[in-house]
């Protein structure tokens, strides 16, 4: 059984159609979309964390304004 995967991908570059003729082996193409779903993990991750930290400079923020500090 062969290890290499043939695929054409059609492109559209300016106008023109482009025909690309890939070969990847199944195992690099395998581990590459792998990573994948760890990558959007981490991406979901740090969007948490920036949601956190915003929220509590805005919360800080707010209660210096009624303090009357702004």
């Amino acid at each position: 059984m062969s290890k290499d995967v043939k695929f054409n991908i059609n492109l559209s570059v300016n106008g023109k159609d482009v025909v690309v003729q890939c070969k990847q082996g199944v195992q690099e193409l395998g581990k590459a979309l792998g990573t994948i779903p760890g990558k959007a993990e981490q991406g979901r991750m740090a969007m948490i964390k920036w949601s956190a930290v915003s929220t509590i400079y805005n919360n800080l923020y707010n209660g210096l304004q009624q303090l009357g500090w702004t």
